[in-house]
Order: structure tokens, then C-alpha cells, then sequence
């Protein structure tokens, strides 16, 4: 389209109507008095112009599935008819219903150019309020039963009649309720309780392991703390502090209790079913193991799946044999004896197999409850999609997706995008907008497209979202958001109330801005909101202008590898990532880098931090870590041109043809780190490099003597200086080839803020008198952080 300029159309007001009509890529050039707007469209129809089954704008058909058909397979059938008859798009209304599927609702080429607008789809099967039978419990709470064989057999895609995997895999049927208005997934009756309701941090209570009880433990290596580590452990003794585990001698021996916990290291929980209790010595064994990497003494884990532990509100427990589900119900659902508040279950959802791996990252799931494969121009808007145990949407070979102002809650995984690495299911252009996706078991989202050898990007786009309450079922690594591939962009979404990661993140030239992280990475240790590592493929990630806050539960640490939580964490030799204009307030630590090198570190805030930024030194890498690292850089032609040049620090690995050797050059080499015109205010600990004595897996941080200060620092300002902001940890060269902490960084007791309580306000804008502007510093948009209201 091309306007005038009196028409008084800005670049905003363009996007706006870009949205409105599910457009993206504007282009705006400007030539003399005209403005020039390209707007690249899925859709070229308007959403309110309809009148006798066409769109007045663009002549699209029109479905509306509240007046004309029963199901969404008729009204896919019907839209399918239209668009074969000719019509250019369709559209199909939903309306205010709830569809119940009994099968996957799969979108294939036939269903390109369509619209579907709101409505509910979900695979949950109501429970009727009058089937609850109430009676009170010995343990002074009302509970709730109800036989669900019927019901379920009725409508389940698979059987009822036993729950293989069930205790340490996501459980076979799941139990929500509804209250204030919204779906909310119960909890497997457990041991120690956990609160239903809360606000801020995810509630967690744990009990610990006192010793581990296996021949031939096995230490740890030399300098580091004595520690018993049982690996491939199958028997461990409880702490003495509590009778409670005495009850369960049932339940282990019916098959029915497992236990959830961090069982060695602060950054891994594992799920292990429990096959005896032995009531005489204490002793838990399982037919499996303890944990992926075996178990310590002091480790952390709660019991689940009792019904000899149904004795807090928001639990229920399955009996799978009988089919009687048990459920203490929040307050205020049950009154007179009758059970008001609405309830469902959330059966298993039919799979389907498109492959061996869809994505290649995170827990993704083809088991996904609505599937778009090889279609084009599909928009999802205003839909609520809730209630399975795969994945809500899934996108696969498709391009031109928009998911748009969509609810998506109690799933096993949220969306997940396919990526070009897989023949069948690689994307493109794939977009989720002002959606709330919610109370996920493993990962809300994870998103693989582009061709990373060329680097030609996803054109993915996440904006104006909001993640919560997801990680529930497995707590680590399994964040709202997962990015691979090429290009994603990830902008003005929050993400709050997790247990551990928020965004993870692999592939190259990605784009993490204008987002808000609060509440989250609050259980364990050596973890990051934002995390990446271990991939010297992975470059080219800018991260800015977002907001961490509210990241530091001041929780004691026993963690014998790290006790670092920060909100951003660059692990394992990782390299060539910026970060610039970031706001650090409350948190543990603001930004970890493991050796990591090539990296831009600039005009950051941190304002009562614990840490503000952590450096460990270079590392030397031979054998199995060289080789892992390596593995790593062959998946892609890092000594073609185009990366070559692209990507700062690839050039020393041009010649690196034995993995297992280590890399020409050396890690030992120059990080070429650059750390400039950063703020911290009232901070608790200052900014250090470390050393490491004893790290996991047998990896060392090495020498860490190569470094360099810009001279310039104000009288007393200077590393090592009483109260200054930099810490060194060993002698530094005065070498420029190393990397560069220049004098523009600053420790001010009073930077000049325009709030007086600008952690309170979350307002932390500098006054024109401030003296970083003299700096250099870049003043941070603030009000564009976050989703809009």
C-alpha cells in the first residue's frame, strides 16, 4: 500500500494494522513526501466483515460451527469443501463452545488459507459435580471420591486399566479443577505438602536422604569435598527425623510410591519409583536407580502418588485398578457436603509418529493435541486449547502460522515448532502472539527452524506472551521457551512462577529483548533463567533491554559443585554472545560465564544483587570433553566463509581435525571478553573471576592469569582497590590481547535515580545529572519491557 504522508500513518500505526489483519515483516522507506510500506500478509481478510458466508475484503468463506455443524472434523470437512470450490481463505467460527476431540484435530495442505477463531478444544472429559461422594478424613479434611471406569473407558484413546510409567513419567490421567474462573492441575498427593495456592516462588518442601547404601561408592576426585556418591544405587537410608515413610509399605510393595528429588547434583531432579520400604533399617530400594547420576548423602526428594498422604487441599490420587479417584478439593469447593466447583480429567492423547526426533531439542512431543503439518496461511485466534498429556499445537513443515491472543494450559508441553533439520518438518515463519500459555509439566514452548548452514533464519517471532506455571511435572530444563536453529526472536513476553530455567537456548543469531523474568530458577543451584552451553556452534545471540528481578530466594546452598543461581549463565566454554542494557535487580547473581570468550558485556544495571557478574578462566579441553566440543562444531561448516567471517573467534578452529585433541590454539588462549559502561548499586558481593578446585565430570576452568584492565579507573575504583567493584582473583597480565574491563564500568552508592525507591517502583531511569551519561551510558527502554496490558 502506498499513502501519502498526510494521511499521518507512523511506522507503529502501520504494524497495528499489520496485526489487525495478520501481516508481518513491514518495511517502511522513506522517499521525499511519500512513504513507501511493504506488508508482507497471511491473510488478507478482516475478522468482523462477514455477511452470508462470505468476508466482504478479502471473499473469504465462512464456517460458523455454533449454528451449522456439531464437531470440528465437520467443520474442518466443511472449510475443506469451500476452499476446494474456490474460495481464497476460509474462515471458522467457533464461538463460545468447548469441543471435546476424540481423536486429534490434524490441519494438513487441504486446510492452508484457513482462520480458526475462538471456541475451546480440549481432550478432558468433565466429571459431574453430583458424582462426588464426600466424607470426612482422619486427618481432619473432607475427601471427595468419585469412580471414573465408565467415564474415562468411555472416551479414553487407550486404557484405564494401568498406568505404565506413570510415577516417573508425567501421570497417566491428571486432575484439574476450576477456581477463580481458570483450570488449575491438582497435585499427586505427596509428602511433605506443598500449598495449592501461592503467589511468587512455586511453593517446595523436601526431605533428604541421611546416607546412601551401596558396596562400592564411589568419591569424588581429588580436592574436593568428601562425598559418598552411589552410582547405579538401588538402596538408600532416610533421615530419622520422621516416622512418616513407615505408612508406605504398602504402597511400595502395590507399586505405587514414588519419590521426586535432586539426588546428586542442584541442577538435575530425577523421578524413581520405589519398590520396598523396609521399616526396620529405614532403607528405600528401588528396581531402578537413584537418579541419572547416581545419588549422595543430603539429597533432597519428597514422596508421591499416596493415598495415605490425600491430606492437603489441590491433592488427589487414581486408583487405577478400581478406578476410584480421591481428591481433597481447595477451599471453598466443597460446601454442604457437595462438591461445587467444576472438575475434568485429562486422559492420554493419541500419538503420531512423523519421525524419530521432531525438533532434536528439549522433551519434544508429535503426541500434540492440535497438528499443522505441511499446510500454509493457518491463524489460530482467541482459542483456548487445554487439557491433554502430549503437547497443545504442534507445527510441523509449515509456514505462516500465527497463533494469536490463544489461552493454552494443563499440558504436558505448550507449543512446539518443528525445525528444518528434519525433512517433514521444517517451518517457517511461525509466529505466537498475546497468548498465555500456562501450568506445562515439562517445556511451554520450544521453537527449531532455519537452516543453520546457511544461516538463513527461522523468521519465528514470540511476542507479547505470557509463560507461567510450566516445569511442573520435571522442574529442570524445561523452561517456557526453548530456542534452535537460526534467528528466533523472543520479545516483550514475562515469564514468572518456574521452578528452574526460563529460556534455553542453542543455535545462532537469536534475539532475546524486551522481556521480564521474575520468580523463577528458584530450586537448585548452577542453573540460569536464560542458559545455554557446551556448543561451539552456538553464536551470534544477542540479549537486551530485559528485566530480571525477584530472582534471589536467599535460600542456603549445599551444593558442592556451584551455588550460583544467575540470570543469565553462559556454561561450558560456550562463546560469542552479547549482552547489553539488561536490568539486574534482586537477584542472586546477574551474569556466569564458564569460560566462555568473544562476548560483549555492556551498559547493564544491577541494583542489590548478590553477584553481579561471574567469570571463570579459560580451560584446556582433551579426550571426551575435546571430542563432546567438537561434536558440537561438525554439525555445522564452521570453516566455510559465511561463518567464518560472521561469527568472531571461529578462525582458530579452521584447522582442528582431531576431536580429540585439543583445539589449535587452545582454550587456554585469550577470552577476548569485553566488560564496559556497566552500573552496580548496592551490591553484596563483588565481581569476581574464580577458580574452580573441583568441578563435575572432570572439567577445570584452568589457568586464569590472562587478564587485562584499561588503565583510567577514578582513585579507588580500581580492580583490587578496597570496595571496588572488581575482585581478581589471581595475578592479571597486562596483556590487551586478553580481555578488557574498561574504566566506563561503575560501583556507585547513588547513581541518580529518578525514583527514590526504584526497586519498589521497578523504575530504575537516571536522572539527566546522573554521571554515567558522561559515560557513555545508553539510557534502557523501559516501558517497552514486558507484555502489553
Amino acid at each position: 500500500r502506498t499513502r501519502t504522508t498526510e494521511d499521518h500513518l507512523s511506522a507503529a500505526g502501520l504494524r497495528g494494522l499489520a496485526r489487525q489483519h495478520h501481516c508481518q515483516g513491514l518495511t517502511v522507506t522513506r522517499r521525499a513526501n511519500m512513504v513507501h510500506c511493504t506488508i508482507g500478509c497471511f491473510l488478507a481478510i478482516s475478522a468482523h466483515a462477514q455477511h452470508g458466508g462470505e468476508n466482504a475484503d478479502g471473499g473469504c468463506g465462512v464456517v460458523d460451527i455454533s449454528a451449522s455443524v456439531e464437531t470440528l472434523y465437520d467443520a474442518q470437512s466443511r472449510a475443506r469443501a469451500l476452499l476446494t470450490a474456490g474460495a481464497p481463505c476460509v474462515v471458522i467460527s467457533l464461538g463460545a463452545r468447548s469441543y471435546r476431540l476424540s481423536d486429534p484435530l490434524v490441519l494438513t495442505a487441504a486446510d492452508s488459507n484457513s482462520r480458526w477463531v475462538g471456541g475451546e478444544i480440549t481432550s478432558a472429559v468433565p466429571v459431574p459435580m453430583d458424582a462426588w461422594q464426600t466424607e470426612p478424613d482422619s486427618d481432619s479434611v473432607t475427601v471427595a471420591r468419585t469412580n471414573i471406569s465408565a467415564l474415562v473407558n468411555a472416551t479414553l484413546w487407550g486404557h484405564v486399566d494401568m498406568c505404565p510409567g506413570c510415577l516417573i513419567g508425567p501421570a497417566f490421567l491428571t486432575l484439574n479443577v476450576q477456581t477463580g474462573g481458570r483450570w488449575r492441575p491438582m497435585t499427586l498427593a505427596r509428602w511433605p505438602n506443598i500449598p495449592f495456592d501461592f503467589t511468587g516462588d512455586p511453593p517446595v518442601n523436601w526431605t533428604t536422604i541421611k546416607s546412601v547404601d551401596c558396596p562400592s561408592p564411589a568419591q569424588e576426585p581429588d580436592g574436593c569435598a568428601p562425598q559418598s556418591v552411589g552410582v547405579n544405587c538401588s538402596t538408600v537410608t532416610i533421615a530419622d527425623d520422621t516416622d512418616r515413610p513407615l505408612r508406605w509399605v504398602a504402597a511400595a510393595e502395590e507399586g505405587r510410591l514414588g519419590i521426586h528429588g535432586f539426588f546428586r547434583y542442584l541442577w538435575k531432579d530425577s523421578r524413581v519409583p520405589i519398590t520396598k520400604v523396609d521399616p526396620l533399617t529405614r532403607q528405600l530400594h528401588t528396581n531402578a536407580s537413584f537418579g541419572t547420576y547416581g545419588v549422595t548423602n543430603d539429597s533432597f526428594w519428597y514422596a508421591y502418588n499416596l493415598i495415605e498422604e490425600l491430606d492437603n487441599p489441590g491433592e488427589f490420587v487414581l486408583n487405577y485398578t478400581s478406578g476410584i479417584l480421591s481428591a481433597v478439593f481447595p477451599e471453598g469447593c466443597v460446601v454442604g457436603g457437595r462438591v461445587v466447583c467444576p472438575t475434568q480429567v485429562i486422559p492420554a492423547v493419541k500419538s503420531l509418529n512423523i519421525g524419530q526426533s521432531i525438533c532434536g531439542v528439549g522433551n519434544c512431543s508429535a503426541s500434540a493435541l492440535v497438528r499443522i503439518i505441511n499446510a500454509h496461511n493457518v491463524t489460530f485466534e482467541g482459542l483456548t486449547v487445554s487439557g491433554s498429556q502430549g503437547a497443545a499445537i504442534g507445527v510441523f513443515g509449515s509456514t505462516n502460522v500465527v497463533i494469536d491472543s490463544c489461552n493454552i494450559s494443563s499440558h504436558k508441553e505448550g507449543v512446539v515448532v518443528g525445525g528444518t533439520q528434519h525433512p517433514l518438518i521444517g517451518s517457517q515463519n511461525v509466529s505466537l502472539f498475546r497468548s498465555e500459555i500456562a501450568f506445562i509439566g515439562y517445556t511451554a514452548s520450544v521453537w527449531s527452524g532455519g537452516n543453520r548452514s546457511l544461516l538463513e533464519p527461522s523468521q519465528f517471532l514470540i511476542e507479547n506472551n505470557r509463560f507461567h506455571d510450566f516445569g511442573m511435572w520435571t522442574y529442570t530444563y524445561t523452561p517456557g521457551v526453548i530456542m534452535a536453529g537460526v534467528a528466533v526472536t523472543v520479545r516483550k513476553n514475562e515469564f514468572r512462577s518456574s521452578y528452574h530455567a526460563a529460556l534455553l537456548f542453542s543455535g545462532n543469531d537469536h534475539l532475546v529483548e524486551l522481556n521480564t523474568f521474575h520468580h523463577v530458577t528458584t530450586v537448585g543451584y548452577d542453573s540460569g533463567t536464560i542458559y545455554t552451553g557446551r556448543d561451539l556452534s552456538s553464536r551470534g545471540t544477542v540479549i537486551r533491554h530485559n528485566l530480571f528481578h525477584s530472582l534471589d530466594n536467599h535460600a542456603t546452598c549445599n551444593a558442592w559443585t556451584s551455588c550460583s543461581r544467575n540470570a543469565i549463565y553462559i556454561d561450558d566454554l560456550q562463546e560469542s554472545v552479547t549482552v547489553t542494557g539488561n536490568i539486574f535487580y534482586d537477584v542472586d547473581s546477574g551474569f556466569f560465564s564458564n569460560c566462555g570468550g568473544f562476548m560483549n558485556f555492556s551498559n547493564n544495571l544491577f541494583v542489590d544483587c548478590q553477584f553481579a557478574v561471574r567469570q571463570a578462566g579459560s580451560a584446556q579441553k582433551t579426550g571426551p570433553a575435546a571430542a563432546a566440543l567438537y561434536a558440537t562444531l561438525s554439525k555445522v561448516p564452521f570453516r566455510d566463509t559465511l561463518w567464518q567471517e560472521r561469527y568472531r573467534g571461529l578462525q582458530r578452529f579452521a584447522n582442528w581435525t582431531v576431536p580429540t585433541a585439543p583445539p589449535p590454539g587452545s582454550f587456554d588462549g585469550p577470552l577476548q571478553n569485553v566488560y564496559a559502561t556497566n552500573l552496580v548499586v548496592n551490591l553484596s558481593q563483588a565481581y569476581t573471576w574464580e577458580q574452580c578446585a573441583c568441578c563435575p565430570l572432570g572439567y577445570h576452568y584452568g589457568d586464569i592469569a590472562h587478564r587485562h584492565w584499561s588503565p583510567g579507573y577514578p582513585a579507588g575504583s580500581a580492580p583490587n582497590d578496597p570496595g571496588a567493584m572488581f575482585v581478581l582473583a589471581s595475578a592479571w597480565a597486562n596483556s590487551t590481547a586478553h580481555f578488557e574491563l574498561l574504566p566506563t564500568n561503575r560501583k556507585l552508592a547513588n547513581p541518580g535515580f529518578v525514583s527514590a525507591t526504584p526497586g519498589q517502583d521497578l523504575n530504575f531511569a537516571l536522572l539527566p545529572t546522573s554521571p554515567m551519561w558522561e559515560l557513555g551510558w545508553q539510557a534502557i527502554p523501559e516501558n517497552d519491557i514486558g507484555p502489553d496490558t
